[in-house]
Parts: structure tokens; C-alpha cells; sequence
């Protein structure tokens, strides 16, 4: 069974309309979501909120792109050096320009790290690559005098503000993926070592001062894509574990030591923000049962790795999200890359949500003489289901992700919350209603 062509939904929920399942969503209208392209194959973007509330992006093909706050193109540019070029990272400047890294690719398996600094209407002021045979760059902040640089094989660059490299730390086998400034004046970096994920603590002159890794499973391409300082003076970084399916969050002390992790199955965490009240949003994507594309993943937790909720965006092709960040009325901005507007084609995408990851669609109100049921912790060690308006109670029978039934929910109460998951090993799970017409809630069991 295919998935609807873009749908918008929490990921504790899904419609099963070929087998008369039916959900009627709540919805608002919250936020707004645009097309971009096409472009050719999935690759790395990202989106920054700009000065005038407006957005900047860039992605495949090195094209950056100045919207209003709408999402409505302002202008855009197309830097020349062919389809090898891809623009992965963009920050708005202190001189209301921006600057770019990615890639310029070369001859066979040769790649460099490529800057490009534009003016405020994307006019191209100075462009530098970087290469040490096959190189990519990933993130870029603008620091005191100049621009410091994540790459795969430098790891960090340190540039002037004309692009002349002032220094830069490197180390065989270890791949730069995202940098942060840090309150003392240094840098955090986060990326890989030899299948482990990797983060450092450096000072302003890039010196190392701390150097961690984690996990312990061999050849599993562990991967930090994200880090940030949070307010506390500790780290919380976005990542993967166990190869691809595998979404990792971890949040360390001010040396790097581990607080507290989450793992979730079938998902990939590619980009994260830290929320106003000292929270967490992550974007990626993740996979649906029996579907073979991936959706665009959102999620929130709370300072404490607490999920609060999850949302999820998606057609009935490919969807991934690479880069979020928190706007200033507290929504969310996502870029990402969709298949499922075109068969055969590629588009880069904005999705624009409020601060609970709801994106504005068509309003379908319940009748009243509908019970309700909802899921206030779809994720987590244990799930909470609250419903009203059984008179009966409540039945509901539960199922594997492959089909199989392993439990069942019955309460004789017409109203309640109700605990599940204790015990149960992690994975996806679904709760299936007896009420006509039947519900089907998606959960997700954490370690």
C-alpha cells in the first residue's frame, strides 16, 4: 500500500483506509510548506532564519535562495562550476551577507572543501576551496575576524575574513561534521572516527582540550551530524548508531562525559536547535512500517531527554530533512528533500511548523458522538494513552511491526489514562481500538 501523496500527520498516527481504518486528525493553521527544484539525487541543504524574518538556503547544484517569511522567493543564484558543486551549510553575516560551504568535485574520487562568501543579494564577494584530495565541507559559523569551517578531512579550519586559512586541525581517520562556538571563546566539533562518534573540545586558537568517543560497537558508523553548547555549559549532540537506522541523541557535562542518551529505532537524527526553554527540536527522518522510503522526522524533548512529541511529513516516495532551527516566534524551519510531489523528480523543501511541529492543513472536525483518544507520550520506556466517551471501557489489541498480536489493553473505566510498555522490549508497536470506526496508534518503545 502506497502512502498518500504528502501527507502530514504525528507519527503515532497512521490512516489505514484500505482496511477501514479511519483517523481524523486535529489540525490548525500553522505554518506552510514549499518546493524548490528539481534537482537531481538526495543530497545535503540547509536553512537559516534570516535578520528580517525571512529565510536563506542552499543546497544541490550550489544554489542559495533568499525567501520572505512566507517561503516565497525573493531571488536566487546559481553559482557557476558545474553539477559538481553542492552547497550544504549557509549562515547569514555580520554584514547582512552570507556565507557557504560544501563541495566542488574533481577528477576521480577528488572533491574539495568549498567557501563562498556572498553579499546580501547573493552576489559572489570571495570564493576559496580547501582540498586534501577528497573533501567536503559541512558546517560554517562566522567567529571573531572570520569563519571557522567543519570538514571530513580537516575537521576545522580556521579562515580570515577573505578566506586565507589562519589554522587548522586534522587528524587521519576522523571526519568533521558540525562546529560550534562555545562560551569561553573555543570551538566543539562533532563528526566520526573510524566508525565511532567523535567529539572534541578546542580553544580559540583550535588546541585541543578534550577529545571523547563513543559507542562500542564495531562497524556500526557511528556518527555525530550535530552539536551545540547548551546552558548549562554541557553538549548535546544529534546523531546515528548501528550503520543507518538508528537515531542517537546525547547529552554530556562541559568535558564531555555522558548525562543521558536516547536511541531510536528506524529513524536518523541529521540536524538539531536548541529550544527557548532549554529543550531540544531534532530533524531527520525515519521509517514507517512496511513502507520502504523514508518520512521527515521532527521531534522535541525537554532539557532532560524527556520526548515530548513527534510529527512526521511524507508522501509515497523519499523524504528527509537536513537542517532545522527554532524561529523567532518559537515554530520551526526544516529544509529537506522530497520525491513525493513528482514521480521521477527531486525537490528541495521548507516546512515551516508552530512550536508543537503542526503544519496548517485542512480541518476535519470530529462528531461529537465520537469517543476521543489521544497519546500523551507516543515514545518512550512506557507510552500514556488518555481517552473519553467509552461506555463500555476500553479495548484495544496490540501488534509487532511485523502484524503479530502480543497484548491487549481492557479497562472497564469510560474515561482514563492508561500505561503500557513496561517490560515490552523496544521497537515499534501498534495499538489498535475496538471503537467503531477502529483507531490505529503508532508507538514507539525506547531502551
Amino acid at each position: 500500500m502506497k502512502k498518500p501523496a504528502l501527507t502530514i500527520s504525528p507519527l503515532t498516527i497512521l490512516s489505514f483506509v484500505a482496511l477501514g481504518f479511519l483517523i481524523t486528525p486535529q489540525t490548525s493553521q500553522a505554518g506552510w510548506m514549499k518546493t524548490y527544484g528539481g534537482f537531481e539525487g538526495d543530497a545535503r541543504n540547509s536553512v537559516k532564519q534570516t535578520k528580517d524574518g525571512g529565510y536563506i538556503v542552499t543546497g544541490p547544484g550550489l544554489w542559495l535562495a533568499k525567501t520572505d517569511s512566507l517561503g516565497n522567493t525573493i531571488w536566487t543564484h546559481v553559482y557557476p562550476g558545474g553539477r559538481g558543486r553542492q552547497g550544504a551549510c549557509v549562515c547569514e553575516t555580520s554584514d547582512g551577507g552570507y556565507a557557504i560551504t560544501g563541495t566542488q568535485a574533481g577528477g576521480w574520487l577528488t572533491a574539495a572543501t568549498l567557501v563562498i562568501k556572498t553579499d546580501s543579494i547573493g552576489d559572489t564577494v570571495w570564493s576559496q576551496l580547501y582540498s586534501q584530495g577528497l573533501d567536503y565541507g559541512s558546517c560554517i559559523i562566522e567567529a571573531e575576524e572570520g569563519y571557522v569551517v567543519a570538514t571530513n578531512t580537516w575537521e576545522i579550519i580556521k579562515l580570515d575574513d577573505t578566506g586565507n586559512v589562519l589554522w587548522s586541525r586534522d587528524s587521519i581517520w576522523e571526519e568533521g561534521y558540525w562546529v560550534c562556538k562555545t562560551s569561553d571563546g573555543g570551538y566543539v566539533v562533532t563528526g566520526n572516527k573510524i566508525s565511532h562518534l567523535l567529539l572534541f573540545k578546542t580553544n580559540a586558537q583550535g588546541k585541543e582540550i578534550w577529545y571523547k568517543i563513543y559507542g562500542n560497537s564495531p562497524n556500526q558508523a557511528e556518527v555525530g551530524y550535530w552539536v551545540t553548547e547548551t546552558y548549562d555549559k554541557g553538549f548535546f549532540v544529534a546523531g546515528k548508531k548501528n550503520n543507518s537506522q538508528n537515531l542517537w541523541l546525547l547529552k554530556t557535562d562541559s568535558l564531555g562525559d555522558t548525562l543521558w542518551t536516547i536511541s531510536l529505532e528506524s529513524a536518523v537524527a541529521r540536524a538539531a536547535d536548541m529550544t527557548y526553554d532549554s529543550g531540544f527540536v531534532v530533524a531527520g527522518y525515519c521509517w514507517e512500517a512496511n513502507f520502504n522510503y523514508p518520512d521527515v522526522l521532527l521531534l522535541k524533548t525537554d532539557s532532560s531527554g524527556k520526548l515530548l512529541w513527534t510529527r512526521t511529513f511524507g508522501g509515497d516516495s523519499l523524504d528527509k530533512a537536513y537542517s532545522v532551527q527554532e524561529t523567532s516566534d518559537k515554530g520551526f524551519i526544516i529544509s529537506g528533500y522530497t520525491e513525493s510531489f513528482e514521480e521521477g523528480k527531486s525537490y528541495l523543501c521548507l516546512i515551516k511548523t508552530d512550536s508543537l511541529g503542526n503544519v496548517g492543513v485542512e480541518e476535519k472536525p470530529v462528531a461529537e458522538q465520537w469517543a476521543t483518544c489521544r497519546l500523551l507520550s507516543p515514545i518512550g520506556k512506557e507510552i500514556v494513552l488518555q481517552y473519553t466517551g467509552y461506555p463500555r471501557g476500553f479495548h484495544a489489541d496490540i501488534f509487532d511491526a511485523s502484524g503479530r498480536k502480543v497484548d491487549e489493553i481492557q479497562t472497564p473505566q469510560t474515561h482514563g489514562a492508561i500505561q503500557w510498555g513496561g517490560g515490552r522490549g523496544p521497537g515499534v508497536y501498534f495499538i489498535v481500538s475496538d471503537k467503531d470506526p477502529r483507531q490505529v496508534y503508532k508507538v514507539i518503545l525506547v531502551k
